[in-house]
C-alpha cells in the first residue's frame, strides 16, 4: 500500500492572498484562513500524514480546535514557497512517507475524494516520477505529487509549464474541477462556489448570490430575550441584525454587550462572526 505524505505551505493571514486586497482586510484574512482549512481538511483525509509549513503562530491552535490532523513546522529561512515545500518533502521522507503530495492552500472546493483520485492517477502514470494538476487557467499548478524522486516544486508564475518542462506528468483529464479551482483573486471565487466549496469557505458565502456575503463590523447589543443561542448585534450604520450562536467562530466562548465582531451578513441575519 502506498504511504502518502502531504505538505502545504501557508503564509500568515495578515500577509497572505495579496491579490484579494480589494476585499476589506478582515474579510480577506478570514477568507484566506477558511480556504486553507477546507484545503487541509481534504488533504489530511486523503494522506497518511500532513505537514503544514508556516510562521503563523495562531495556526497550530486553530488546527487543533478544528480537529484537523496536521503537524506544523516553522518555515525555513529564505527561499519562499518552494523552499518550504522542499523542506516538507524531506521531512516526510525522513518519516518514511514513500510518496509526497504538495498543494496550494487556496482550494476551497477540494475534497478528500478528488485528492484520492489524483493520487491514484499519479501512482499509475508517474511511479517513479512526478505528476501535477494545472489550475483552471492552465498557467499555474494546484497539486504536485512525487513518487520515488524528489518533489522539486516549481510553484509560482507559469508553474504548469515549469513543471511540465521539468519532466512532471500533467494530469488534467480528471472530471474533478475542485482540483483546479484555486482562488487567487475575487473573480476566481464564484466558479469555485459553483463547483461546491467546503464548509469553512461556505460560511462566508451568501447562498442566494453565490458569492461572498457582505462584510460588516458589528457591536453586540445583547441576547435576544432570555435565550443565549441568539444575539442582537448592531452595524456601524445602526442596522439591527440577528446573530445565532451556531455561526460564531469556535474560539469565541461567550459574548457580552459592547463587544466588537467582524461578520458577514445576508439580509438581517449574520452568516458568520469572528474576532
Amino acid at each position: 500500500m502506498l504511504s502518502w505524505g502531504g505538505v502545504v505551505a501557508l503564509k500568515p493571514a495578515a500577509v497572505g492572498k495579496s491579490r484579494l486586497g480589494v476585499l476589506p482586510v478582515p474579510l480577506r484574512e478570514r477568507l484566506a484562513l477558511m480556504m486553507a482549512l477546507d484545503s487541509l481538511t481534504a488533504i489530511a483525509a486523503a494522506t497518511d500524514r500532513l505537514l503544514v509549513i508556516t510562521d503563523d503562530p495562531n495556526l497550530p491552535g486553530i488546527l487543533a480546535q478544528e480537529d484537523i490532523d496536521a503537524e506544523v513546522l516553522a518555515e525555513p529561512d529564505g527561499g519562499g514557497l518552494n523552499a518550504a515545500l522542499s523542506a516538507g518533502d524531506l521531512a516526510l521522507r525522513e518519516a518514511d512517507c514513500d510518496h509526497v503530495l504538495a498543494a496550494v492552500g487556496d482550494l476551497p472546493a477540494l475534497t478528500a475524494e478528488s485528492v484520492t483520485a489524483f493520487l491514484a492517477a499519479a501512482a499509475v502514470r508517474a511511479v517513479p516520477g512526478r505528476a501535477f494538476v494545472p489550475d483552471r487557467s492552465g498557467v499555474g499548478t494546484t497539486l504536485l505529487a512525487a513518487s520515488g524522486v524528489a518533489l522539486n516544486p516549481l510553484f509560482g508564475g507559469q508553474s504548469a509549464a515549469a513543471h511540465r518542462d521539468s519532466g512532471a506528468v500533467p494530469i488534467d483529464d480528471l472530471d474533478l474541477p475542485g482540483l483546479r479551482s484555486d482562488v487567487d483573486a475575487p473573480a476566481d471565487l464564484p466558479p469555485a462556489i459553483e463547483v461546491g466549496v467546503g464548509r469553512y469557505t461556505a460560511s462566508l458565502v451568501a447562498p442566494q448570490d453565490r458569492d461572498l456575503a457582505e462584510y460588516v463590523p458589528v457591536t453586540v447589543a445583547g441576547p435576544v430575550g432570555d435565550q443565549t443561542d441568539e444575539y442582537a448585534v448592531i452595524t456601524d450604520s445602526g442596522v439591527r441584525l440577528r446573530l445565532a450562536s451556531a455561526v460564531l467562530d469556535r474560539r469565541i466562548r461567550f459574548l457580552r454587550a459592547g463587544q466588537r465582531l467582524h461578520a458577514v451578513r445576508a439580509g438581517d441575519a449574520v452568516l458568520s462572526a469572528w474576532f
